[in-house]
């Protein structure tokens, strides 16, 4: 955008790029008007996949799959967790709020369950008279 006069700060990329792929790629990629192409996006973490064209649309659906097998509380809470990290304060605010999520997941009555269910399908042994 630089190149024809307007920033490269827009819409909250001059807060998000440098913590996706670290300050000095996102300097280069909002400073120097370059296109960044797919191999060297997935080298510098820009990207996780880099399918070919003609897959894109079948990778993005398997990881649509993925995501909808898991937990819906687990995959929001995880969300929500994620996005707050990248503002936290300090580790220890992160932690502190990972901790209460588990502690808050844990108490829901259906907990056990799932967590049984969890250990069945992974191949995990419950121990005789273990409660969780």
């Amino acid at each position: 955008m630089a190149s024809i006069g307007l920033s490269g700060c827009d819409i909250g990329i001059s807060y998000f790029l440098p913590r996706v792929v670290g300050a000095n790629l996102a300097s280069e990629m909002m400073m120097g008007g370059r296109f960044i192409l797919a191999e060297r996006a997935e080298r510098c973490g820009f990207c996780t996949l880099q399918p070919d064209v003609a897959q894109a649309g079948a990778e993005a659906l398997a990881l649509a799959d993925d995501m909808l097998a898991l937990s819906p509380m687990g995959l929001a809470l995880t969300k929500q967790g994620f996005n707050a990290a990248l503002s936290a304060s300090s580790l220890e605010s992160q932690v502190a709020l990972e901790d209460r999520q588990q502690t808050v997941v844990g108490t829901l009555p259906d907990f056990p369950e799932r967590a049984m269910a969890f250990l069945a399908k992974s191949g995990g042994r419950k121990k005789a008279g273990a409660k969780l």
